[in-house]
């Protein structure tokens, strides 16, 4: 049986204070999950705000230190394991953009008065052909003056930073909300072909946007929403057909862990217009 390339066994989670320990009373925000995600599968992570979304996708980028039983990337602890980052074997993207760039040693600030196309020349050990694949797939103009675009252009360009590397497992926390439809869809296919191809395992973040109270009342898997509570509208341009598996959070726990061809709801239910109310 192939290894998994993320194994969660009882996995808990809670934010130590400075002395590396929880606070008495603390909750966990990760609440003993235990699932697999194999190699080449792409996971949508739902959740409301609060959920535990971002807490988990850090503590599979190795940000956060738990017991070595309870998560596997690979084959290793994330956070004990340095070298799954520094090879960029492991990559995590994440919405700090300032930080995330800065920590990561790219040598020009985000808002300089750069190129896009010098920028990413900036970025050592990447082929030729990987720099100007990603240049197409985020539509980026190598023209372009950094302290002159939109936001949305920017994004591309530190999206396509963070992809340059070959990656074997990449996290991404909503990282398209600036993108429009069209860039999010390339993205999207871009993603599910370095699956396909490459055997590369992605997990995207995206959020549930809670507008009021209510009852799920499509199908049998969306009325475990019920549970908590939530009447939400989940809006996933470019996402229809992406997802191999998805995975909701409550309260973090998971409440559906499920692949997505067993989920016969969504055969008649397009993902862009996933309503539960």
């Amino acid at each position: 049986m192939d290894q998994p390339a993320v194994e969660l066994r009882d996995l808990t989670f809670t934010y130590p204070t400075i002395d590396g320990q929880p606070r008495p009373g603390d909750q966990p925000i990760v609440r003993q999950l235990s699932l697999q995600l194999p190699r080449g599968s792409c996971t949508l992570l739902l959740g409301a705000n609060g959920a535990g979304k971002t807490t988990l996708l850090r503590v599979l980028a190795g940000k956060h230190m738990v017991d070595r039983a309870a998560l596997q990337v690979m084959g290793e602890p994330p956070f004990h394991a340095t070298h799954l980052t520094t090879s960029n074997r492991l990559s995590y993207i994440g919405g700090n953009w300032d930080q995330d760039v800065a920590f990561a040693g790219y040598s020009q600030p985000l808002r300089a008065d750069i190129s896009a196309g010098a920028m990413l020349e900036n970025v050592r050990g990447v082929g030729a052909a990987r720099r100007a694949m990603l240049l197409e797939v985020m539509d980026i103009n190598p023209a372009w003056r950094m302290h002159l675009v939109s936001d949305g252009q920017r994004r591309r360009v530190q999206i396509a930073m963070g992809l340059l590397h070959p990656f074997e497992v990449l996290l991404l926390d909503e990282v398209t909300v600036d993108l429009d439809v069209l860039a999010r869809s390339s993205l999207m296919a871009f993603l599910r072909r370095e699956c396909r191809e490459r055997q590369a395992t992605v997990v995207y973040v995206s959020g549930v946007r809670v507008v009021g109270e209510g009852r799920a009342c499509v199908g049998v898997h969306l009325s475990l929403l019920a549970q908590a509570a939530l009447h939400a509208t989940h809006i996933f341009d470019g996402l229809d057909n992406w997802p191999t598996h998805i995975l909701f959070l409550s309260q973090g726990q998971a409440k559906v862990f499920e692949q997505v061809e067993n989920i016969a709801e969504l055969k008649s239910l397009r993902l862009m217009t996933w309503v539960v109310r």
